[in-house]
């Protein structure tokens, strides 16, 4: 489960992607927040919606990001050692 984006602009893609670059500890800033240390971070957009570890939110099943799929530790280190750049992700509801 994970932590998907709001609305208003936020929301979180629908689609099948693939997976287009990899970063394994980013710094995320953005409008009113800057964030270090995001592990496990594997962008699926060019415009910056990723899959990635979250840190800052225990939120999980729930709206909360900036568009963003957020997963707790485990998940986000077993996808990363799972995928590669290339593999498709498909974001549905």
């Amino acid at each position: 489960m994970a932590i998907h984006g709001r609305v208003n602009g936020m929301e979180t893609p629908f689609g099948t992607y693939v997976l287009q670059r990899r970063v394994a500890n980013e710094i995320m800033p953005g409008a009113g927040y800057y964030v270090t240390g995001v592990l496990w971070t594997q962008y699926f957009t060019a415009v910056g919606h990723s899959i990635h570890y979250n840190y800052w939110s225990s939120n999980f099943g729930y709206a909360g990001s900036h568009g963003c799929l957020g997963m707790n530790y485990d998940d986000s280190f077993w996808f990363w050692n799972w995928a590669t750049v290339g593999t498709p992700v498909d974001i549905h509801a």
